[in-house]
């Protein structure tokens, strides 16, 4: 009994356990040496009929029966073996012969086709065999685990097939009740990697730590790092690293190792072969992250501090650092390099540069290089910036047409001012009627909103233009002062919206969503003020600017009287140079009388006076050298050449000095507007205090409307007077022009709160009018004291004068002028000798070193005279002088070093000493004046009769008087109104 039928007698009494039995001992056959699954399943089948006790299994009683059975079987074989020897051994020979399957004699035999009786794990198995003898009765199959299964007939041979077999196999061929000896299919399994591990170690100039990764072979790394691969297998034999050659690796205890160098993507496979014949192919990919070239952006604008500057913001990017970064200029195809300081190893930075172009067109650009160690430094360019230095006469022309965009720009934001002005007043005369529909009354709002807005625009737009003049002017390398006028005129219209305004204006936007007829009130009238403020201040910037151009423009045609006397001396003279020059300055004239019609057109004139008698010498000495024959036309050329550059002379003094008192701010005058302020504040201090004590119906209330409107008279006269100052100085007319502005909108709030009898806003209103006045008495006194303190070095370095007296402490201006006019005349007889000496051929190098020594004494001296013209204390007229007397100091200097010292030096020289002498005599006049130092209001607080209808301009502020108030009345009964006040006031 074998153990399949031991397993049929248990399970006869015991089915619950038979199939696990029979399961058992299937794979304890089956399980191959040192598999852990097999083991694992046979304890876990085994655990479950440990429970069992097979000595109860089988009865004794049966076992009795089945033995005596088996006695007498045994009994009766050895009895026929005993009769019939040959038995035995035929009947043997008679079973199939499965060694070699062959069929035998017997009846049934067997016959396997497959070659061999082995599978790759996981897949199918398909079993040919076949059947046959005399007693084959056409059913044949496979015993496997204790059942029969069936094959399958298929082109006269049978078939089973095994389905993704994983393991052994034990199985018999049957044939009705006859059964093969046992076969064993085969499983093979297929060589595998387990795991993979990478290792990826980058190039040192990245800057990386290695990398580890495990389980794909795929990779993504850094061209030129090294790889090294650890393979990890099973059922593996050999292993073979496929790439452009294939590379057998040594496979020990199941682990294999590979390493390369990677400077591209590459594809690469690994095969794994075992003794069964079976192999695995793996395919993968290295990916090299190439060192990309580096990334740089620029933007570049003008320094704000210095506008020849053009200063550059750049950044610079790189995946692993840089090499160095250059500055290009780039010139007629030819490169200047210049190293700019960068952190190399830093990935991402920013850099800083600044560029000062010339007057030749060039191309710069930066030029970043990285680190690349493999290919070697790569570079990126930025993009090329193309500077040129605007020269003088190209800045100047600019200027020229910006100062006219500024101007159309300012006189057409004007006539918008204007449009607005009437469009409000409009607006406000319409709702006061009562002649406008609710929806009309929007519209009105969106109508004035619009204008608004395109004024805004326009503002906007001249500003910006003006800022552009502005730098130019910075860049021109003129004097001082003119540079600071022009930004001072920029700070005036850049300050022409300032946040009052701003606040004015988004409040009156609100009205178009949400309507209050109160607020619309109050904001139409407060931006009705503010608009006839805002046209005084760009009436002022506009006048202001347009003296600038012109002051500019007489300067350069002074230049150009210059070059004339330049180009007679320097050429030789001959009729169509002598007739050119006398073109080129008639021409001079018909721009030079076009710029005193200009001055004219100003409401404040500069004092230009038209040198007729001087130019009319200079064209006769013209006409003369142009008619002289041939040996005269020398010397008629000298005279004509000087005539030229003295009336050069001529209109720089009248600028610097006639026209400049246009610019001067008297300090006398600043206190006695301050003292009149104060007489101003003090007055209104004490109508504020009567007004507590009064009632609107009071007989006492109509004097002190009277007294109030006198009041507003004489602030009138006092803004007028700043007004004046204003247009001398910006830097005034912005420091002052606010409180200006509040205490006019508070003196009509006055009048408005009046005719409603709201008699705690007039003393609100008048209170403001108070702290206002007493803010402006304080910045006058700044002013006073910042000039009296630096001597005149106010926004210019003759921006302010002072006519008061000085007092006994002080030196009086004119001992200096007279120390400087003796300095002047010891200097002049020095010269006289040196230049006897030249003309009898004495120089020597003594001579040369007492010129030197002479030129030293009289630098010093013009020094000492530009000081006291600076200082403050001189008065007009002597100023005037002095400045003449400077101007020719300077050109006697120049004969002296360029060695063309002759009697035209003297001539100068003794000029000087009459300009000097002159100058002295004006200010010993002044200071001799007796003059009183007022410290009151030089005005008279008598009442001023209010003219009604002189002019439009003077009856506007009355009309608004009148019209714009909160009475509630109808059109008809508001004419009618208007025509009671007339007729009262004419009265």
């Amino acid at each position: 009994m074998n153990v399949y039928e031991a397993s049929r007698k248990i399970s006869e009494n015991n089915s619950v356990i038979s199939d696990k039995i029979i399961n058992v001992i299937e794979l304890n056959k089956e399980r191959i040496s040192g598999n852990e699954l097999y083991e694992a399943a046979i304890s876990q089948k085994s655990e479950k009929i440990r429970w069992f006790n097979f000595n109860r299994a089988v009865s004794l009683k049966r076992l009795k029966r089945t033995g005596l059975r088996s006695v007498s079987i045994i009994g009766v074989l050895g009895l026929i073996l005993w009769i019939w020897p040959d038995f035995i051994r035929t009947g043997y020979s008679r079973v199939i012969k499965l060694e070699n399957f062959e069929e035998s004699e017997l009846t049934i035999n067997f016959k396997i086709l497959n070659d061999s009786l082995k599978v790759e794990a996981g897949k199918d198995f398909i079993l040919k065999f076949e059947a046959g003898g005399r007693d084959y009765i056409g059913e044949a199959g496979l015993f496997i685990g204790g059942k029969n299964l069936k094959a399958d007939k298929i082109d006269g041979s049978l078939e089973f097939t095994f389905k993704a077999v994983n393991n052994p196999v034990a199985f018999r061929l049957y044939a009705g009740k006859i059964r093969s000896q046992a076969f064993r299919l085969e499983v093979m399994h297929k060589p595998e990697i387990s795991n993979i591990r990478i290792t990826v170690i980058p190039p040192s100039y990245t800057g990386l730590s290695a990398i580890e990764s495990e389980g794909d072979g795929n990779i993504e790394i850094p061209a030129g790092s090294r790889i090294v691969w650890n393979f990890r297998t099973v059922f593996t034999d050999e292993m073979f690293f496929c790439m452009q050659d294939t590379t057998g690796l040594r496979v020990e205890g199941n682990t294999a190792e590979k390493e390369g160098t990677f400077y591209r993507d590459q594809d690469y496979s690994v095969k794994c072969v075992n003794k069964d014949g079976l192999s695995t192919e793996y395919f993968y990919r290295v990916s090299t992250v190439k060192d990309l070239f580096p990334e740089i952006e620029i933007s570049e604008r003008i320094d704000s501090l210095n506008k020849s500057v053009v200063f550059v913001e750049g950044s610079i990017q790189d995946d692993y650092g840089f090499n160095k970064l250059e500055l290009i200029t780039e010139n007629d195809k030819k490169e200047e390099i210049e190293l700019i300081e960068i952190n190399k190893e830093q990935i991402y930075q920013l850099f800083y540069s600044e560029i000062i172009p010339d007057t030749t067109a060039k191309s710069y650009f930066f030029r970043i290089w990285d680190n690349d160690k493999n290919g070697g430094p790569k570079f990126t360019e930025s993009r090329k910036i193309l500077l040129k230095k605007k020269t003088r006469d190209e800045l100047a022309a600019e200027n020229t047409v910006k100062a006219e965009k500024v101007a159309d720009g300012m006189e057409e934001s004007i006539s918008s001012v204007e449009e607005l002005e009437d469009k409000i007043m409009k607006f406000r005369m319409e709702r006061l009627s009562g002649s406008l529909k609710p929806w009309e009354v929007q519209e009105r709002v969106k109508e004035i909103n619009d204008m608004k807005d395109i004024l805004l625009k326009m503002i906007e737009g001249f500003q910006q233009e003006n800022a552009e003049y502005t730098d130019n002017e910075q860049l021109l390398e003129q004097e001082q002062e003119i540079a600071d006028k022009a930004r001072e005129i920029e700070q005036l219209l850049e300050n022409l919206i300032d946040d009052e305004l701003k606040q004015l204006l988004e409040e009156f936007q609100k009205l178009e969503k949400e309507y209050k007829e109160q607020e619309a009130n109050e904001l139409s009238e407060k931006l009705e003020i503010n608009m006839e403020k805002l046209k005084e201040q760009m009436e002022m910037g506009l006048e202001l600017l347009r003296k600038f151009e012109l002051e500019k423009e007489i300067l350069r045609d002074a230049k150009e009287l210059e070059k004339m006397a330049e180009e007679i001396n320097t050429g030789t003279l001959n009729d169509s140079i002598t007739s050119k020059v006398l073109d080129d300055f008639k021409k001079w004239e018909e721009k030079f009388e076009n710029s005193l019609k200009k001055n004219q057109e100003f409401s404040k004139p500069l004092s230009l006076e038209d040198l007729a008698s001087e130019r009319k010498s200079t064209r006769d000495s013209l006409n003369t050298m142009n008619e002289a024959k041939e040996a005269g036309k020398k010397e008629a050329g000298k005279k004509a050449s000087s005539r030229l550059k003295k009336l050069s002379r001529e209109v720089s003094s009248m600028l610097q000095s006639g026209g400049e008192e246009d610019k001067v701010v008297d300090i006398e005058e600043i206190r006695q507007i301050r003292n009149a302020l104060n007489d101003f504040s003090k007055v209104q201090e004490e109508l504020n205090g009567r007004m507590g004590s009064v009632n609107l119906i009071s007989p006492v209330a109509s004097d002190l409307i009277r007294e109030q409107k006198i009041l507003e008279s004489k602030f009138d006269k006092i803004r007028d007077s700043l007004k004046s100052l204003g247009y001398k100085q910006p830097m005034i007319a912005a420091m002052l022009g606010e409180e200006m502005f509040h205490v006019e909108t508070s003196m009509r709030s006055i009048f408005q709160s009046f005719s409603t009898g709201r008699m705690p806003t007039v003393r609100i209103e008048q209170n403001r009018i108070m702290s206002n006045a007493n803010i402006l008495v304080l910045k006058l006194d700044e002013i006073i004291k910042s000039t009296e303190n630096q001597k005149g070095s106010g926004s210019g370095k003759n921006s302010f004068t002072d006519s008061k007296k000085k007092s006994k402490g002080e030196q009086q201006g004119s001992e200096e002028i007279s120390e400087t006019r003796s300095q002047q005349e010891s200097l002049k007889q020095q010269l006289k000798g040196a230049i006897q000496q030249m003309k009898q051929g004495k120089g020597s190098k003594q001579g040369r070193k007492e010129l030197s020594q002479m030129l030293g004494e009289r630098e010093m001296m013009r020094k000492a005279a530009e000081r006291l013209s600076q200082g403050g204390m001189l008065g007009k007229d002597a100023k005037e002088r002095l400045m003449q007397a400077l101007e020719m100091m300077k050109e006697v200097e120049k004969d002296i070093i360029y060695d063309r010292m002759g009697d035209h030096t003297i001539e100068k020289d003794e000029w000087i000493r009459t300009r000097l002498l002159e100058a002295e005599n004006a200010e010993r006049e002044r200071e001799n004046e007796n003059r009183r130092e007022s410290k009151e209001f030089k005005g008279e607080f008598a009442p001023n009769e209010l003219l009604i209808n002189p002019t439009p301009q003077q009856n506007k502020p009355y009309r608004q008087t009148l019209k714009y108030r909160d009475l509630k009345l109808k059109k008809y009964y508001q004419e009618k109104y208007d025509q009671y006040i007339q007729s009262t006031r004419k009265r």
